[in-house]
């Protein structure tokens, strides 16, 4: 049963069974959960791509949601700006992902992610040595000039391209965009700190909102004090990238975060467990690593237009009836039905991502399945021809299934704190009876191998639980 899902209470009224018989029964619960998790569809990536987080999960023993959805950030971020996704006329995504991998500390998050962006990388250390010698050769030809012409040069100044960056604040992007059409990746191992880069905590400012806008693609004029001009940016792009622990997500969930989409924005990557496997004996392949760098190098370059404007990826006859199906059932089906906004919202931007998705898969299916031959001999005009096929849709519908389990259950945990419990203690609350003792929690709690300070923290949380007058406890939710 999922969780966010209502289990009917196998617990009598009153007190009639022990807590040995409450113990087995959160013991079964758990048990029957684990037998229904939410796996990271892997087979939504191309065969080889699939292969290489086999061996890395293998190796790194680490879930393989954490590699999947840095994979996503990474192609995102290197694919950029350069495509957009088109389903009817007018309709047109860009191919930008949030994305949140959750996970406890020492859950090997940060490596992860900072594994699958080693291209991008590796593509920032190439700018950076290309930069440095550009500027060299510009400060030799402006000592060399008459001084009449060494005002003019300065405008000549070389600017470094950046493609990723740490923090992402309003004041940072507005002199990164001018010079990146492509867009950026902005990548911090804890997402709650680049959440307060974006303004997310603050009472007032528009920051937040520019964020919501760029999410969009939505065309945004950006002033600060700081600058002479405002600063236009037609078309504005922001992948991301950052971990959260389970503990603290209620910071996501609060009412202005969940009001305004930002919740619903976010693409989560929560493994249904994040427990360690027995070691594989399985050593680092470095052709593996060779092979991604590959993929992502391809995608970073791929020909773009010569007006430094996005590219429209149209939808092939059968990839655009399958969307169009997808789309009208959600709508019909869900989001008519519902008069939830939280819930209407959710699947709104469901809808959108799918066609991002879509296209990011297929366009890694094009890095993954082509030989060095035709990649060489790849054109702008074969490129811009290019259709999103309806495998790419139908691997893209998989992915949001995923995602979209994940945020109810993130969106349960907002709207009843029990959801939000540790599993163990979550089947504890579902299988003690309305009322009971402390002593009783903690029994049931020692019989599962769980403490008593815990048990105690339970059962004294006055959110989900109130004293009665006779000194028992009463659950707030049942």
């Amino acid at each position: 049963m999922k969780l966010f899902n209502a289990l009917k209470n196998d617990t009598k009224n009153g007190q009639s069974y022990t807590a040995e018989d409450i113990a087995t029964l959160a013991r079964q619960a758990i048990k029957n959960d684990d037998t229904q998790p939410n796996p990271f569809p892997i087979q939504a990536f191309p065969k080889p791509l699939q292969a290489i987080i086999r061996h890395w999960h293998a190796v790194y023993r680490r879930p393989i949601d954490y590699h999947g959805g840095s994979i996503l950030a990474a192609a995102s971020g290197a694919i950029g700006n350069a495509f957009q996704v088109e389903h009817v006329v007018g309709d047109v995504e860009p191919m930008s992902l949030w994305i949140v991998v959750v996970g406890p500390p020492s859950s090997a998050k940060s490596p992860i992610m900072r594994t699958c962006l080693k291209p991008l990388f590796k593509k920032e250390k190439e700018y950076s040595k290309q930069h440095k010698e550009d500027l060299v050769a510009w400060q030799r030809k402006r000592d060399n000039a008459e001084s009449k012409d060494r005002r003019k040069m300065e405008d000549q100044r070389p600017i470094r391209p950046q493609r990723i960056v740490g923090d992402a604040t309003i004041e940072s992007l507005i002199k990164i965009f001018p010079n990146n059409w492509k867009g950026v990746l902005s990548f911090k191992d804890e997402f709650i700190a680049l959440m307060k880069g974006m303004n997310a905590y603050k009472s007032a400012g528009q920051d937040l909102e520019h964020f919501l806008s760029m999410w969009s693609g939505t065309p945004i004029m950006l002033n600060r004090s700081s600058l002479e001009d405002a600063v236009f940016i037609e078309s504005p792009f922001i992948s991301i990238l950052g971990a959260i622990q389970p503990g603290i997500l209620s910071g996501l969930t609060d009412a202005n975060k969940i009001s305004n989409g930002f919740l619903f924005r976010l693409l989560f990557c929560a493994p249904h467990s994040v427990k360690i496997p027995k070691p594989s004996l399985e050593v680092p392949n470095p052709e593996y690593f060779e092979e991604y760098n590959k993929i992502i190098q391809r995608l970073n370059e791929l020909p773009t237009s010569p007006d430094f404007t996005p590219t429209i990826l149209k939808m092939d006859a059968k990839g655009f009836r399958r969307y169009a199906d997808y789309k009208t059932n959600i709508e019909q089906n869900i989001m008519n039905e519902t008069e939830d906004e939280n819930i209407k919202s959710l699947y709104g931007k469901i809808l959108a991502y799918t066609l991002r998705l879509a296209g990011i898969l297929e366009l890694i299916e094009l890095a993954t399945m082509s030989d060095d031959g035709y990649w060489e001999n790849l054109s702008y005009a074969d490129i811009s021809h290019h259709k999103i096929s309806i495998s790419a849709v139908n691997r893209a519908i998989l992915l949001t299934h995923y995602f979209t389990e994940n945020s109810l259950r993130i969106l349960a945990q907002s709207e009843n704190p029990v959801a939000a419990l540790p599993r163990k203690q979550y089947w504890i609350y579902e299988k003690l009876p309305q009322v009971c003792s402390s002593s009783l929690a903690v029994q049931v709690a020692q019989k599962m191998g769980i403490g008593e300070k815990t048990a105690r923290r339970l059962i004294y949380n006055k959110k989900l639980f109130a004293q009665n007058k006779d000194g028992t406890y009463r659950k707030l939710y049942s």
